[in-house]
C-alpha cells in the first residue's frame, strides 16, 4: 500500500498491483502455459485423464485468490457507495 498526502497530511493508501509479480504468478502456477519463452522449446506431456496433482493445486490457489479479490472489490465498492451517497437532511 502506497501512502496517499494531501497538503502534507497523510488521507489515504492506495493498493498497487504489480504486472511483474502477476507475471511471476502465472509462471509459477501455469508453467506449461506461461514459462515458455519465444525460441524455446517445451515438452508438455498432456493426458486424457484426471488433471495432475500441480494443476489442481495452481486452479484452487487461482480460486481462492479470485474470491479473495472479488470480496475485497465488492467491499470496497460498496464502500464507496456509501460514502459517496448524499446524506439526508
Amino acid at each position: 500500500m502506497r501512502p496517499v498526502y494531501q497538503g502534507g497530511k497523510l488521507v489515504g493508501k492506495i493498493r498497487e498491483y504489480s504486472d511483474t509479480a502477476l507475471i511471476f504468478y502465472l509462471k509459477a502456477a501455469w508453467p506449461e502455459k506461461y514459462a515458455r519463452l519465444e525460441g524455446d522449446s517445451v515438452a508438455v506431456n498432456v493426458s486424457q485423464n484426471a488433471p495432475s496433482p500441480a494443476l489442481v493445486a495452481a486452479m484452487q490457489r487461482s480460486n481462492e485468490i479470485h474470491e479473495r479479490l472479488t470480496k475485497q472489490i465488492e467491499e470496497q465498492f460498496a464502500r464507496r457507495m456509501k460514502e459517496n451517497r448524499p446524506h439526508a437532511e
